[in-house]
């Protein structure tokens, strides 16, 4: 890793920016930068690309399976 500002949480690869009350990070996910961004600040793609952490936001949305149907909202 190319500084100690990334740490893993829940599975995914965070750049913090700051943390809650409760310890829980928070900031960008490493699949919300661009390829090239990362390749700048020094960390290795291709492992980050092999360890599934480059995928897309909007595939994890796509994966909901729909949990939030708009049934669900109460209002």
């Amino acid at each position: 890793m190319a500084d100690d500002s990334w740490i893993e949480w829940g599975g995914e690869l965070i750049w913090v920016v700051g943390f809650t009350s409760g310890g829980a990070p928070y900031g960008l996910r490493v699949c919300d930068f661009d390829r090239a961004d990362l390749e700048a600040m020094g960390l290795d793609v291709a492992a980050l690309e092999d360890a599934g952490q480059l995928s897309t936001a909007e595939s994890s949305i796509e994966e909901s399976n729909g949990w939030l149907c708009d049934d669900d909202a109460p209002f």
